[in-house]
């Protein structure tokens, strides 16, 4: 029997480039910060949790009104519309972002009703009425929260966890109008994970 080989012939991956190469970075800072958002926008993994069908979030817009925000919200579950009371800015400043903040809220995990800073007093009314509305105690002032039991380690400001600073690189060329910097921390030990996208608060020390 006379057999033939053929050289298989593999298709490369295409690369993905989402930033121009006249963008101001090096080819290597090019190459990282193209893979760190091809990862950050990539398509959920296949075991994720659909979204429930009352779940569509229209409102999540800081250009929004409050009274608009809320308007939309009308009729979903507590915890979409004390989502709908947040600032929608995810800053990080309370230690969730705008729809962690009101799912703990929602669940009773949280109990200080003014921890969105960029909402002011008018989040802080809008949530109180909500949770008064659904039957929980409310909080007397926003300058006198309830005491609640500390977080998990790691999960909010007030529960940090030691990391060790590894290394920082500047991504901006000399001359650039910008400064913005990529910066590595040795999460071993820490109990914390991180994916692209994540945020975290950092409290130096010497």
């Amino acid at each position: 029997m006379n057999m033939s080989l053929r050289p298989l012939s593999i298709t490369p991956m295409p690369q993905v480039r989402l930033l121009p190469d006249t963008a101001p970075f090096s080819a290597e800072q090019r190459d990282w910060l193209n893979g760190f958002f091809a990862a950050l926008l990539a398509a959920p993994a296949e075991d994720a949790s659909p979204p429930a069908p009352e779940a569509e979030i229209t409102w999540h817009d800081p250009a929004l009104p409050l009274d608009q925000r809320m308007a939309l919200a009308k009729g979903q579950p507590l915890d979409l519309q004390l989502y709908a009371a947040m600032a929608q800015q995810d800053c990080g400043q309370c230690g969730y972002i705008c729809s962690s903040y009101a799912a703990a809220l929602a669940g009773k995990t949280e109990a200080r009703l003014n921890l969105c800073a960029p909402g002011g007093k008018d989040t802080f009314r809008m949530v109180k009425s909500l949770m008064v509305d659904a039957g929980a105690p409310a909080a007397s002032s926003p300058a006198s929260p309830p005491a609640i039991a500390a977080a998990p380690p790691g999960a909010g400001r007030d529960s940090p966890v030691p990391v060790r600073f590894v290394t920082r690189e500047r991504l901006n060329l000399a001359g650039s109008q910008k400064e913005t910097w990529h910066i590595e921390f040795d999460l071993a030990g820490s109990g914390l994970t991180y994916q692209p996208g994540d945020s975290f608060g950092v409290f130096p020390r010497k």
